[in-house]
């Protein structure tokens, strides 16, 4: 199944000119992975694509990040919270070494605003409103 960016898209986001064979071939692997994790929390996500209720651009952002934080952790390391170095510095957060997946921010960016639960908070009075 198609992945929602591209290796080149990761590499501009990294700031680099690309990727070797092997490097390439991983970052392919990691997309797919996230692409397929973005459907199965978002089974909609490409029919709302389709009908532009959330843009092309906007799941190939989510999933250029989520897999810049897997190739951080592969080359930083599982066991490492932060590297500063000073040309950069390197974070890795806990969701990071457990596993890839959706922040609740990027489920909101990526769920169309006329299928988002909303609402005013309510009360429950016996009796009721008289």
């Amino acid at each position: 199944m198609a992945t929602y960016a591209t290796t080149t898209d990761v590499a501009t986001r990294l700031g680099i000119d690309g990727f070797d064979d092997v490097e390439d071939a991983q970052c392919q692997a990691l997309l797919e992975d996230v692409s397929e994790i973005m459907r199965a929390r978002l089974p909609s996500l490409d029919t709302w694509i389709t009908d532009a209720l959330v843009t092309a651009g906007l799941a190939k952002t989510v999933a250029c990040w989520l897999a810049m934080q897997c190739i951080n952790v592969v080359n930083v390391g599982v066991g490492t919270s932060s590297e500063t170095h000073p040309e950069h510095a390197v974070t890795i957060s806990n969701a990071a070494s457990t596993g890839v997946d959706l922040t609740d921010a990027q489920i909101d960016m990526l769920t169309p605003a006329s299928l988002k639960v909303g609402g005013k908070p309510f009360s429950i009075r016996p009796g009721g409103d008289d």
